[in-house]
């Protein structure tokens, strides 16, 4: 079963888009997801974060970033924009 987790803050400009991309990947997968989202909330104590929206199948980070100890959320940015439904498909079936 591949484990995905998608780790943002509510607030971040870009998560809406990137979880609808993401749901819809999901939904067009021919195998079981565990799906699971984790809010990242700055008044608390965040540890091992790549900043938000991330996205981690198996715990394999989307493009590759490492954790960093931070006691606040922070926004990161993809080269290409916004991954799109076939980018974050392809990245979760590589990972199966």
């Amino acid at each position: 079963m591949q484990k995905v987790e998608f780790q943002y803050v509510s607030k971040c400009p870009i998560v809406t888009e990137m979880e609808r991309n993401l749901k819809s990947a999901i939904s067009g997968l021919k195998f079981n997801i565990e799906y699971s989202e984790r809010i990242l909330v700055n008044n608390e104590k965040i540890q091992n974060t790549r900043g938000c929206p991330t996205l981690l199948v198996n715990g394999r980070d989307l493009i590759g970033a490492v954790e960093c100890k931070v006691n606040k959320a922070f926004c990161r940015t993809y080269n290409n924009g916004i991954p799109t439904v076939e980018e974050l498909k392809q990245f979760i079936e590589l990972n199966y």
